[in-house]
C-alpha cells in the first residue's frame, strides 16, 4: 500500500508539472478549486438523499447496484475534493453513470471470480445456504 501512495503522489506531481506547464498557473488553480468546489457539491447532494430509498424490485434478488452507487458517488466526491489531475479523471468517470455501470459489473464479475464465502444466495437458488457444525445432546442423562 505504501508504494502504491508514493507511486500515486508521484503520478500527480508529474501531471501537475506537466498539465499545469502547458495551460498555466491561473487555470490550473482554476481546474483545481473548479472540481473542489464541484466535488463538495456532489457530497453535499449525496449526504442529503442518503436517507431517500429506492423501492426494492419485485423479485428475491438483493438489489446491490444501488448499494454500490450510494458508496461510489461519495468517493468520486472526494477524489474531485482532492487536488489532482489523476484524482479528479477517476473522479469525473465515476460520476457518468454508464462508466458506473462499467465498474459496477467489472468489480462484480471480479468478486464471483475470487470470493468463496460462507453465505450464498442467487436468484436460481431460492434457498440460504449457512457454513456450521452442530452437536447432538440427548435429553435423558444417566
Amino acid at each position: 500500500m505504501p508504494l502504491f501512495l508514493l507511486l500515486y503522489l508521484l503520478l500527480e506531481i508529474s501531471l501537475f508539472i506537466g498539465i499545469g506547464g502547458e495551460i498555466g498557473i491561473g487555470l490550473t488553480f482554476l481546474w483545481i478549486m473548479g472540481t473542489g468546489f464541484l466535488g463538495s457539491f456532489v457530497l453535499s447532494h449525496r449526504l442529503t438523499g442518503w436517507m431517500q430509498t429506492n423501492p426494492a424490485p419485485k423479485t428475491d434478488d438483493f438489489p446491490i447496484e444501488p448499494v454500490f452507487d450510494a458508496f461510489i458517488l461519495p468517493v468520486a466526491a472526494f477524489l474531485l475534493i482532492l487536488p489532482g489531475f489523476a484524482g479528479d479523471a477517476l473522479g469525473f468517470l465515476l460520476l457518468i453513470g454508464p462508466l458506473r455501470r462499467v465498474f459496477y459489473r467489472l468489480v462484480r464479475n471480479h468478486g464471483r471470480e475470487n470470493f468463496n464465502g460462507f453465505y450464498s444466495w442467487t436468484s436460481e437458488q431460492k434457498t440460504k445456504i449457512v457454513d456450521g457444525d452442530y452437536r447432538r445432546i440427548d435429553d435423558r442423562r444417566e
